[in-house]
């Protein structure tokens, strides 16, 4: 709201949406903030000698995660893509939009344990998409990616990019709070892991030991006792 009276005759910048006037305390609590937003805060310190300087503090508020429609997924976006986790497993996945008529020769994709690059062929010169390093380590192997036609997009393409997180990111580890480092942040603190069924961790323990049906039955069984689910 704009500013009247001695408020506004008191702030630097009218441009400011408020100021707080006579504090106390060295601590001040600033809320509630809207997600996803850039912030400036400018403060000075003034005593019976006069008043110092302005200081200036910029910041940009976290994003609310972006959940799936089951709320086994979430994440975020960044400049020109978007990403999420999966709150199960340790599988990520990466959609990067793409000029019309697009094909899978154009685009060079990267992904190192700890970077990902994707490039584009145009005939005007090659252009950056996505490049960074990764929040935590991926597996450079366990790499999936196709090209698929924007829905409703208009002629538009999309790449959709599966990882699988490796390290200490990885299992029961940190949910990552961005993609690339240095890119927006999505506040993680209320997310919390999804439970997997029993065919899920049947299927994981035969996937990674082979381990027979019944073996594997008892040996989720006891998981769950143990974990007291």
């Amino acid at each position: 709201a704009p500013l009247s009276g001695a408020a506004a005759d008191s702030c630097v910048d009218s441009a400011f949406s408020f100021c707080i006037e006579e504090i106390s305390s060295s601590d001040l609590e600033l809320k509630p903030l809207t997600p996803d937003v850039d912030y400036e805060v400018r403060v000075r310190a003034v005593n019976s000698k006069g008043a110092s300087d302005w200081r200036t503090l910029c910041f940009t508020t976290k994003q609310q995660p972006l959940k799936s429609a089951d709320g086994e997924r979430a994440g975020g976006h960044g400049p020109g893509y978007s990403w999420s986790q999966n709150l199960k497993d340790d599988s990520m996945s990466v959609t990067i939009g793409l000029p019309s008529g697009t094909r899978a020769k154009q685009l060079e994709v990267a992904v190192m344990p700890t970077t990902l690059s994707v490039r584009l062929a145009l005939p005007k010169g090659d252009e950056m998409l996505l490049s960074g390093d990764l929040f935590g380590s991926v597996s450079s192997e366990d790499v999936e990616w196709e090209l698929q036609d924007t829905p409703g997009g208009g002629g538009a393409r999309e790449l959709h990019l599966q990882l699988t997180k490796t390290g200490k990111s990885a299992g029961n580890g940190p949910f990552w709070p961005h993609l690339i480092k240095g890119h927006p942040e999505i506040d993680v603190s209320a997310l919390k892991r999804v439970e997997k069924d029993l065919n899920e961790m049947l299927a994981d323990l035969s996937k990674s030991t082979g381990m027979h049906a019944m073996d594997g039955i008892q040996y989720a069984k006891s998981v769950r006792e143990g974990a007291g689910i």
